[in-house]
């Protein structure tokens, strides 16, 4: 009688979940051939919350205002965010050292500020791209440098979809920003000011991000499953 409950028990042991095994790194899809594009954290489709920080060099936002365009520029940029849900997560950017080219009489408010947007991967063409939108994307303030009278002076919001193409894996991944690459995604950007809107706008930079939260130092990047 001993041996059998002895035999039970075990059986029932062996029955059991092995709990962990779920969200465990050898349980997770590896990411390689497929259809879904997903975040990648160390070679796995990622289904957790992770957390990063980005920082860039030069960007530029060239506005096309009828037959006119004006473009400022930005001379460096950070930011942070994070990735969810395979596919989705949120992003804020600040940037700095700014100006208009060309127009010295001008000057702009800084910093630039992107705040709480969302963001969807998707692929298209065999290439990854990162959208971001937002109810506001950025407010944008032009005013008058020193004695000198700006023509652009005035209050500026940039609106609509943007995108960006994600890099191969990486520590330091990368995103880059272009019209092309806006074409390609078939997304667009447009120029509000004062809350009329009057032209379409186009970010072209580059941006470097590394992982900050439990996965800090690892490679990360794009795939599909």
């Amino acid at each position: 009688m001993l041996m059998s409950k002895n035999k039970m028990i075990l059986l029932s042991l062996l029955a059991l979940p092995v709990i962990g095994a779920a969200t465990s790194p050898a349980a997770l899809a590896a990411c390689g051939k497929g259809e879904k594009a997903v975040w990648c954290v160390g070679g796995k489709a990622f289904r957790g919350v992770e957390t990063y920080v980005s920082t860039g060099n030069v960007f530029k936002l060239e506005v096309t205002i009828e037959k006119a365009s004006i473009a400022i520029e930005c001379g460096a940029e950070t930011g942070d965010g994070t990735i969810e849900k395979e596919r989705s997560g949120t992003n804020s950017n600040i940037y700095s050292k700014c100006s208009v080219v060309g127009d010295p009489k001008c000057e702009v408010e800084e910093p630039i500020k992107a705040s709480n947007l969302n963001t969807g991967l998707k692929v298209a063409a065999g290439k990854f791209y990162n959208e971001f939108n937002g109810e506001l994307l950025a407010k944008i303030g032009l005013k008058n440098k020193g004695e000198e009278v700006c023509l652009l002076k005035g209050k500026y919001e940039v609106k609509g979809t943007g995108c960006s193409e994600v890099g191969p894996e990486a520590v330091k991944l990368v995103w880059r920003f272009s019209k092309a690459i806006e074409e390609a995604c078939k997304t667009e950007l447009t120029f509000f000011k004062e809350g009329s809107k009057v032209g379409k706008a186009t970010l072209t930079g580059e941006s470097k991000l590394t992982l900050a939260g439990a996965n800090k130092g690892q490679e990360w990047g794009a795939g599909l499953v």
